[in-house]
């Protein structure tokens, strides 16, 4: 996603059940047992940059997040249906991060 004109690569993890994500500015806060500070999911965020980051930009952040754990999620279901088709979107999809990369 794109913040302040600069692009960020966040992992979105691999969970079973729920997992509470959460926006805290404190990059020491990673969360508990079943929670995620979206943040740091990012490996080069550093906090001088997160404390530039305005209230827009946090909103902005957690729900391109959010986004992505649901397209995650969707792939997933539809891989275990061997829905048709599949293989070609998933290729889209890498083209798409290698363009954007």
């Amino acid at each position: 996603m794109k913040i302040q004109g600069d692009l960020w690569k966040y992992k979105i993890p691999l969970f079973y059940g729920q997992c509470n994500f959460f926006v805290c500015k404190d990059l020491t806060d990673k969360g508990m047992n079943n929670e995620a500070n979206i943040l740091c999911m990012s490996k080069k965020m550093t906090q001088a940059y997160v404390n530039n980051l305005s209230e827009n930009d946090l909103s902005l952040i957690a729900i391109s997040f959010l986004n992505a754990v649901n397209v995650f999620q969707t792939i997933d279901l539809w891989s275990s249906q061997n829905l048709k088709m599949l293989n070609a979107a998933i290729a889209d999809l890498r083209n798409i991060y290698i363009q954007l990369v």
